[in-house]
């Protein structure tokens, strides 16, 4: 093992002297993303299992500047599992220099084998027992086996399996949890929805870190679906007990940044001001992540041009997360457009030159996006294009305040002529009645007897006084 950490810190010693802007891999122009000074060993370290994994793959493939170093860590990351399958292919694309155990795949793969057949066998003993309790570690176990072998869609039938041995809520929470972890990372958010509702329907008080890593869970499927208010008003309430617990799936770091985010785009100032701002528990997330929570003081500080600038330079970091990547230039531009709106909201004029200065952009740009906004209706102005100035449209109060009138007098009228026509067929005995079916319906029995050919006749008393009296007579 020391002999293999030298080697390792060998590599790293030397991956510098490889250009920055290319790696063992060649990566699309369209994928690559620059995020300099990312501290890519810091980051990682906050994660385990499959989101691991998934997450320096995923930096590898399109960070040039990191990859000979995501690659490493990669490859010891995988030495420490049993996903041989991955590893194999892996060190086959990448050659040699990155295969610093030549045999390790084969002596894995052989002692996995064994590991599976001893496992299957132990739980086909148990099932002739008919040992619930038993039963169900078995069948956790074998989930965990093919997880960590990265066969995940196997991993999911086993643990699902151990709910017809569940003898507790205790532990259905515990199958739910595990189901929910192995669907973020199949990215299957239906399964992750249905079992965080089951597991809050529990009837048992559930521990407070289960409701954290379930409200957790809930608002990344949120956030998947780009419901970006309601993922921020579930990432506010995951509690600290989440601490580093639920690390095969989230960090504490991303309930601040995917909480914080959201909640800048989507929340108005008061909304952002009492449930982020003044919040004693999502402070405590805030404080792990000091650019982030700074970034959104700023912007409620109306320093908007600091603030939009503090998330510019942190766009490269957050484009290389594996649940924020494809909702970056949506979330900026909703941040964007609710500060434009913020700062236009007090005048009733104001120059395009004076919003470019506070926005650290070019007039060009500010016009363009105040443009689109006027255009989606959320800003009511105009565009002085000759003097460069934004004016709020003038709206004639009396006007409105007339049209209002008359449109209040025409449904009054409306009203009272439909009521003296009612008064009138109640005064005449018109009535209106079902046909069999609805009157079968409504009261059935006796009712449904009546004759219901005709809809519209007189009371019994009457009929022979005015057989054809019509409506327009009344």
């Amino acid at each position: 093992m020391a002999a293999e950490t030298t080697e390792m810190d060998v590599e790293a010693t030397s991956a510098p002297a490889s250009s920055s802007s290319s790696g063992p891999l060649p990566i699309p122009p369209d994928r690559v993303v620059e995020a300099p000074g990312f501290d890519l060993e810091g980051y990682i370290i906050r994660y385990s299992g499959h989101t691991k994994i998934a997450r320096l793959q995923l930096i590898a493939q399109t960070c040039p500047a990191l990859q000979v170093e995501a690659y490493q860590l990669l490859m010891r990351e995988l030495r420490t599992g049993l996903n041989v399958e991955l590893y194999s292919k892996l060190a086959g694309e990448l050659g040699p220099q990155f295969d610093t155990s030549p045999g390790w795949a084969e002596e894995t793969d052989r002692k996995a084998r064994q590991t599976q057949e001893r496992l299957e066998g132990e739980l086909n003993q148990n099932k002739s027992n008919l040992v619930k309790e038993s039963i169900r570690q078995g069948y956790n176990e074998l989930g965990q086996y093919h997880y960590s072998r990265g066969d995940l869609n196997q991993a999911m039938k086993f643990y699902v399996r151990t709910r017809d041995y569940c003898t507790s809520n205790r532990h259905m929470a515990e199958m739910c949890v595990r189901v929910i972890q192995v669907s973020v990372d199949l990215n299957n958010y239906v399964q992750v929805s249905n079992h965080v509702s089951k597991a809050e329907h529990l009837s048992d008080m559930l521990e407070p870190e289960t409701v954290a890593k379930l409200a957790a869970a809930s608002a990344l499927g949120l956030l998947k679906s780009q419901q970006y208010k309601q993922a921020a008003r579930k990432f506010l309430v995951v509690g600290t007990a989440i601490s580093d617990t639920f690390s095969g799936v989230i960090a504490a770091e991303d309930v601040a940044l995917y909480g914080g985010l959201c909640a800048v785009a989507a929340f108005d100032r008061d909304e952002l001001k009492s449930a982020v701002l003044e919040s004693s528990i999502f402070r405590n997330f805030l404080d792990l992540k000091p650019k982030i929570r700074d970034a959104i003081q700023d912007l409620f500080s109306s320093k908007y041009g600091a603030g939009l600038n503090a998330l510019e330079a942190m766009k490269g970091e957050l484009k290389l997360d594996i649940h924020l990547k494809d909702h970056v230039n949506n979330l900026f531009s909703m941040i964007k457009d609710r500060c434009l709106v913020q700062y236009f909201s007090p005048y009733l004029s104001v120059s395009l030159a004076s919003m470019a200065t506070a926005f650290s952009s070019p007039v060009e740009e500010i016009e363009a996006s105040v443009a689109k906004l006027i255009m989606s209706g959320q800003i009511s102005a105009r565009i002085d294009s000759q003097s460069k100035t934004l004016h709020v449209k003038q709206t004639e109060k009396r006007a409105a305040t007339y049209r209002k009138v008359l449109g209040m007098g025409e449904v009054y009228l409306s009203e009272m002529q439909a009521m003296l026509i009612r008064m009138s067929c109640l005064e005449q005995d018109f009535v209106v009645r079902g046909r069999p079916s609805m009157v079968g319906a409504m009261g059935g029995g006796a009712g449904g007897s009546q004759d219901g050919d005709s809809m519209y006749i007189a009371n019994q008393q009457d009929s022979g006084d005015m057989p054809g009296k019509q409506l327009s007579e009344l």
